[in-house]
């Protein structure tokens, strides 16, 4: 039919096709641009005009308008009749769809004005909360943490519409509690976290059977205000479920809400939250010095305390934050009884200092006093220990907890202990036992009364203080040696009284027992066969303290000899003065009865002048005075004869030492003024520079590192002297360097780094060898400044060993510094380095979204990205610090080719976005195009992968480094892939074929032109775009059956043009190929045999893209036939 309207129905469309030659007319011959169409009966030759449409001649192109009632149409416009009836123009055809209502579910459907079927009021039946947050999350006392989860519904599916549609719909609560119902004091009570999508998100059964009967409000996000409470109030973290105050169903429809049985519980879920870490302590460590401890006295100490802390630990700031105690123990966890504690070593201010987080606690130079001496001098105490506590009544109050060697574990201190030698050491470099009386001994009798002087001369360097209960034994003997060798005669095994064995050795001091009062039993001894009485001096075994008792040089034992060629006699002498040496002292006893009677007792005074010397009788009491050289000197008091002489008054007996003079070991000897001996000039020969430094020790970038170390030194004991006194006499230089020998620019360097007191270090040979030849400076400090330079620069940490350039040696003795074979290297030693932590990225996340991507396309995305860093790493401003690049990857990895490669997705503001010590990078709502849809839809492209490194170009520089997953290797990045499913999917709920041509086909020939419209309906909530090449395929084949089951007679496999194959699939559309052009071959078919042509729609095997095509309902194929009864004829 032509030149006029033709109509025809086919199923549910219907379909008119118009050749409108008068509307070409007008349109080929208009004289200008524009047409305004108004009706079809008023038609003017420059403009024709219909339903108010502007139209520009392009707008035509070849595609034919449609007439409609009287009504021009353009092609693609679309139009309802009613509500029922919708209408499209394409290229001069209308076609028209009707749509037909099911019978409503509900006993009171509702009829909504434009909508062609009546709806039933929205009803949602719920039955149980699920929450995908994990159990077991650690949350931060006093900080926001951010939780992101998905609350999922389960739903009774018989009581809850099919869709539910609308704005403002849903509402999640969220609050931590104590219990795990959710009942008591809600902690961080959030009203409705949703947001507004979250809040619309509509309710699809369709859907909830897909996702496995979950119905799920994807990355719902809750920020927890841990500041409410402490870590005791938070164990569950709850939501609830609910339909908000004000909801606006689609349509106004009624909602209703109900939970299976009225039990409101359900509503409710609550997840165990894992440890809490209030403030998380990690290592507690400690430096203690104290100066001369005693044992069984408390020493003053100052103390050093350095705790560090676990990553995003809370920032606290208050009064009496901390407590430390200090106590010795027997064991090194600090376990059972306490010895000599002092429960808290801080004071008010050190108490309180504040925390920033991730950055530790140092306090130094606390002091206090402590039963130092003891510890290690006694049983069952050998360590120092000292514990890390909150304090007692802290404001705020906090939660205080630390890791545990084992496990998850936590307690809520920290204990460090070590072990501690005890301090107290003697070293006697000589003994000397002095006979005071009785000036004869009668050989073969008991129980001589006998009073000797013992003097233990000690290393005044090497002693310190010795105190306690029954420290010394004193052995006494008789030998046939000078030296107590061989058979003892008579041995007495303790002739101390208690006193004596308890005298405490002061530090510095000689041990001098004045007077040992005992009884000797020469009963059988002859004096020339036993000539010597020997003292041997040595560690009580019983000593209430475990000290270091040594000698130097070695003597074993300790032993002195007194000669009784004099004194031991067959009978007595009395009633004169006697003189006599021995060795280097020389005794006079004097029986002073002239000067008791004529000065003493005669004298008309309280006090008797002699000699310029005034002396009271009150100080004599019953101790007798020495007259020497015509002076009264009193008991007690001392005097120089000249310089290599001193002598001293005890009871009547002056005794004087004579100093012997070595020969000096140098040519050219010194003479001192009041010294006894030449002296010579002090000389040291440097032979090697060693450094306690520990090798690999790491160091931060940007930051000031704080060593400590003890430089020691060897030296050639041959030409160095044997000590070595002065004031400002040594300088330790120190620097960081790229190479081994320290040469090259030094950083952070630093003259002489030594204090006073190192700056004045004695050395002795006597100590030298005592500490296996080295000569060793304590507790040497550094700050190492790592702002200059960068990592690269930090290798080797160096030092040089030297005199200072005004040195002030005791005496003012020249003092010569040389090194062996005059190499200058030999002062200078470098320890290596390890790894240098700029900004060392420990872990990368990143969360990406984007809308509707298309494979093929680029798609606006928006991302999140979550850095965190390594403890104590340096703080950070400036531009152009970060870079993060985005791509597609084939593996986990990162590793490979890069597809579709984004290198910076941070803007100039994103990239500059500075770092606090042991905070995170959190960057969020970055936008960028990517081109999302293609990955997890091609082949080798399979995850999304995100990169972290350093700017290009920062300002300041500074070294990026992470931690690899094995060892302890670094590179300057950090990739995180994530496995990515192809976001293109269809799901097709219907197939509808209309055959366009021919009206009439004949059996049993070939080749027949045939048009047909297919027509896919999506289900639109779960189908997205798909975009590619060679997307689809439809086979035509004839059937016995209207829906195409059993045999396919004459089967097409593929009748779409390359055109339709790669046709894009609109988000929300239906795929439909408006005219399907392809032959059809009747050969051998028999119309009433094969009464069906059926299409069947099926994905592409050749698809370049992975997308899902899937059926809802489930359909084994996806075939819709036509009948050709009134078509295919004999």
């Amino acid at each position: 039919m032509e030149g006029s309207m033709a109509r025809r129905t086919r199923g549910s469309v219907i379909q008119w096709t118009l050749i409108a030659s008068c509307v070409i007319a007008a349109c080929s011959t208009a004289a200008v641009d524009s047409l305004m169409l108004q009706s079809i009966d008023h038609v003017d030759m420059t403009s024709v005009s219909f339903s108010e449409f502007s139209v520009s001649q392009s707008q035509f192109s070849d595609m034919i308008l449609c007439v409609f009632r009287g009504e021009v149409k353009l092609h693609g416009s679309s139009w309802k009749i009613e509500a029922c009836v919708e209408c499209d123009c394409r290229n001069g055809t209308i076609n028209c769809d009707f749509l037909t209502c099911q019978k409503p579910e509900c006993a009171d459907p509702v009829s909504i004005s434009g909508e062609c079927c009546e709806l039933c009021p929205y009803k949602l039946k719920l039955k149980e909360v699920f929450s995908s947050f994990p159990s077991g999350r650690t949350v931060v006392e006093g900080k926001t943490n951010k939780f992101k989860f998905r609350p999922s519904i389960k739903i009774r599916v018989s009581q809850t519409s099919r869709q539910i549609r609308g704005e403002n719909m849903w509402r999640v609560d969220a609050w931590v509690s104590r219990s795990e119902d959710g009942s008591g004091p809600q902690f961080s009570y959030r009203e409705n976290i949703l947001n507004d999508l979250q809040r619309a998100n509509e309710f699809s059964q369709i859907y909830y059977q897909a996702n496995d009967r979950y119905w799920t409000f994807n990355k719902v996000k809750y920020d927890f205000d841990a500041s409410e409470g402490t870590c005791k109030d938070f164990r569950y973290f709850c939501i609830k479920f609910d339909v908000t105050d004000e909801p606006k169903p689609m349509f106004d429809l009624p909602l209703t809400f109900s939970v299976v049985k009225g039990e409101k519980e359900r509503q409710t879920v609550c997840t165990r939250l894992g440890a809490c870490e209030g403030v998380f302590a990690e290592t507690f460590d400690w430096d203690l010095e104290g100066e001369d401890p005693i044992p069984g006295q408390d020493t003053p100490v100052t103390i050093d305390i350095d705790v560090t802390f676990k990553r995003h630990t809370r920032n606290l700031e208050g009064d009496g934050l901390w407590r430390v105690a200090l106590f010795g123990s027997s064991n090194p966890e600090g376990d059972g009884p306490r010895f000599g504690e002092v429960s808290q070593i801080l004071d008010a201010e050190e108490s309180s200092e504040d925390i920033q987080e991730g950055t530790s606690l140092y306090v130094d130079s606390i002091e206090t006093d402590f039963e130092l001496g003891t510890v290690g001098c006694v049983e069952d105490v050998e360590y120092i220990c000292m514990e890390f506590l909150k304090g007692d009544a802290p404001n705020p109050d906090f939660t205080l907890n630390t890791a545990e060697a084992h496990g998850n574990a936590t307690r809520d201190s920290l204990i460090t202990c070590k072990p501690q030698e005890c301090q107290s050491r003697v070293v006697f470099t000589k003994l000397q036992a002095t006979l005071l009386s009785p000036d004869v001994m009668v050989e073969d009798t008991n129980d001589t009364d006998t009073k000797v002087k013992l003097k233990a001369t000690s290393n005044k360097q090497l002693t310190t203080t010795v105190a306690g209960e029954k420290l010394w034994q004193v052995v006494t003997f008789f030998s046939k040696n000078e030296v107590g060798g061989g058979t003892r005669t008579n041995e007495q095994p303790q002739i101390l009284s208690r006193t004596q064995e308890d005298q405490t050795q002061p530090k510095g001091k000689n041990l001098v027992f004045r007077r040992m009062d005992f009884q000797v039993d020469l009963d059988g001894i002859i004096c020339e066969e036993v000539p010597f009485m020997c003292f041997e001096l040595k560690k009580n075994a019983e000593s209430s303290i475990d000290f270091t008792f040594e000698t130097h040089p070695l003597q074993d034992p300790l032993v002195d000899c007194i000669s009784m060629e004099d004194v031991c006699k067959g009978s007595a002498m009395e009633g004169s003065m006697a003189r006599r040496t021995r060795g280097s002292v020389i005794q006079w006893t004097l029986i002073a009865s002239c000067v008791i009677a004529s000065a003493c007792s005669t004298a008309p005074a309280d006090s008797v002048s002699i000699s310029g010397f005034s002396v009271s009788q009150s100080q004599f009491s019953d101790k007798v005075p020495c007259v020497f050289r015509g002076d009264v000197w009193y008991h007690g008091s001392s005097w120089k004869i000249e310089e290599c002489v001193e002598c001293y008054c005890r009871n009547g007996t002056a005794y004087c030492d004579i100093l012997t003079c070595q020969k000096p070991e140098c040519a050219d000897p010194v003479s001192i003024s009041g010294e006894c001996c030449e002296l010579c000039p002090y000389k040291l020969k440097l032979k090697e520079v060693f450094s306690s430094f520990p090798s690999g020790r790491t160091v931060v970038e940007g930051k000031t590192n704080k060593f400590k170390f003890r430089p020691s030194i060897k030296i050639r004991v041959s030409q160095t002297s044997r000590q070595i006194r002065g004031e400002n006499m040594w300088r330790v230089d120190a620097w960081v360097s790229r190479s081994e020998d320290g040469s090259g620019p030094q950083f952070s360097y630093r003259e002489n780094i030594l204090n006073d007191l190192q700056r004045a270090n004695e050395f002795s040979q006597i100590y030298y060898q005592a500490n296996d030849r080295y000569w060793t400076f304590n507790k040497v400090k550094y700050d190492f400044d790592a702002s200059e330079g960068t990592c690269k620069d930090f290798r080797y940490f160096c030092i040089k060993f030297d005199v200072t350039d005004e040195p002030k040696p005791m005496f003012d003795l020249p003092l010569t510094f040389s090194v062996v074979k005059g190499e200058k290297e030999r002062q200078t030693v470098c320890t290596r380095l390890g790894a240098c932590e700029g900004v060392f990225a420990e872990t990368f996340d990143w969360e990406l979204e984007g809308e509707d991507p298309i494979p093929g396309q680029d798609t606006p995305v928006t991302i999140d990205i979550d850095v965190t860093f390594k403890r104590h790493i340096r703080n950070l401003e400036g531009d152009g610090l970060w870079r993060v690049a985005l791509f597609g990857s084939s593996n986990p990895g990162g590793d490979g080719p890069r597809f579709g490669e984004v290198s910076q997705i941070l803007d100039a503001d994103e990239s500059s976005e500075d770092i606090r010590e042991g905070t995170s990078l959190y960057v969020d709502s970055i936008e960028t195009n990517f081109e999302l849809g293609t990955v997890g839809c091609v082949e080798d492209v399979e995850y999304i992968c995100m990169e972290f490194l350093k700017g290009d170009a920062p300002n300041p520089d500074f070294t990026l480094n992470t931690a690899e997953a094995r060892g302890n290797a670094t590179r300057d990045s950090l990739i995180t892939c994530k496995p990515q499913e192809c976001h293109s999917r269809v799901v097709f709920t219907k197939l509808q074929a209309t055959l366009l041509s021919p009206d009439v086909m004949v059996e049993d020939t070939n080749d027949t032109d045939t048009k047909v419209k297919l027509k896919a309906t999506s289900n639109k909530q779960l189908t997205t775009t798909v975009a590619g090449e060679k997307l689809w395929q439809v086979v035509t084949f004839f059937s016995k059956n209207e829906v195409g089951g059993g045999t396919r007679t004459n089967e097409q496999p593929q009748i779409l043009s390359r055109t339709q194959e790669d046709q894009t699939l609109p988000k929300g559309k239906n795929l439909v190929f408006r005219k399907m052009d392809f032959q059809v071959d009747l050969d051998g078919i028999i119309c009433e045999e094969v009464p069906f042509m059926c299409f069947e729609l099926k994905k592409n095997t050749e698809s370049s893209i992975d997308f899902t095509f899937e059926t809802h309902p489930l359909q084994d194929s996806l075939v819709d036939c036509i009948s050709m009864e009134d078509v295919c004829k004999g």
